[in-house]
């Protein structure tokens, strides 16, 4: 495993252990003195460390759409993800220095959603108490864990379910 898959999974797993399914992404945010803010945007999601404190502003312009939800807690997740590769120092919130930069950290923050949206340790669970032998039991486990069948798929493969 990479050190960057090693490290989202560390970090994940911290803040994820304990927690029900769905994971509450509010709650989550509470829980890490994250601010959460809905507002009339472009962008679906924006996240920025001011004064010590992350804020989370999420895109409040189409949220009563069909199947805006599950990809509103992606976004939100994705968010998230972002506030990993943040640290004290100074007495400021800053960019970790090993932080990965542009494209890479776009890609490990949307890894970072799918984890906290779905954990592996409540995932290596959830299999051990099925079996997936056709598409309805994925529908029901991502309907389980409220996210996409992309994110559910993706877990599962990363996971080794399908090997």
């Amino acid at each position: 495993m990479k050190a960057l898959d090693k490290f989202l999974e560390f970090q994940v797993d911290k803040i994820t252990t304990g927690r029900p399914l769905p994971i509450d992404l509010d709650a989550l945010s509470a829980d890490l003195g994250v601010a959460v803010d809905e507002r009339e945007m472009i962008p679906e999601a924006a996240m920025q460390a001011v004064k010590g404190r992350f804020h989370i502003y999420l895109q409040s312009n189409f949220k009563d759409r069909p199947g805006a939800n599950l990809r509103r807690r992606f976004s939100h997740a994705h968010e998230i993800g972002h506030t990993l590769f943040y640290e004290q120092r100074d007495g400021e919130l800053k960019a970790r220095k090993d932080s990965p930069r542009g494209d890479v950290l776009e890609a490990a923050c949307h890894k970072a959603a799918s984890m906290i949206l779905v954990p592996s340790t409540i995932l290596r669970a959830e299999l051990r108490d099925r079996e997936l032998t056709n598409t309805p039991e994925l529908v029901i486990l991502a309907k389980r864990f409220e996210v996409s069948i992309e994110v559910m798929v993706r877990r599962l493969h990363e996971s080794g379910a399908f090997d």
